[in-house]
């Protein structure tokens, strides 16, 4: 028995993307300007794993697992780096604090590549039912 998802809708995926980065970088704003090289570098920082995840959601489109894999994965880092953020900048604040704009995207950058490059690994293996059909 073969169940079979729908793809979550374009709309929640670009959202989630469009939330989570703009969340980021607020939270990136009340620490860093962008007027600095500091500050330029740590937003492209804290971009990048948004754009490892909206390119595995593009990737993934079609394919009703994988698109829903990399919405959760989105989600997950959405809520894991906000909260990490805003522990730092107003829980726990310490003048070491500005590393976690580093550190955190930079492991989340990793995960997002990893599942970007399987996604774009099994892209291209055929489903169809020509390819699993018995040769009698």
């Amino acid at each position: 028995m073969h169940t079979s998802f729908r793809t979550p809708p374009r709309g929640l995926r670009l959202l989630i993307v469009a939330i989570g980065a703009s969340v980021h970088v607020s939270f990136l704003f009340q620490v860093f300007t962008v007027k600095s090289v500091a500050g330029f570098i740590f937003l492209l920082v804290v971009l990048l794993p948004w754009l490892f995840l909206f390119a595995s959601m593009h990737i993934a489109k079609n394919r009703s697992r994988a698109a829903y894999s990399s919405l959760f994965a989105a989600a997950g880092y959405l809520v894991f780096g906000a909260w990490a953020f805003w522990d730092t900048i107003y829980v726990h604040p310490d003048p070491q604090g500005g590393l976690v704009f580093l550190v955190v995207p930079v492991a989340a950058s990793i995960a997002a590549l990893f599942l970007f490059l399987a996604l774009q690994i099994t892209k291209h293996k055929s489903t169809s039912p020509q390819a699993t059909s018995n040769d009698a």
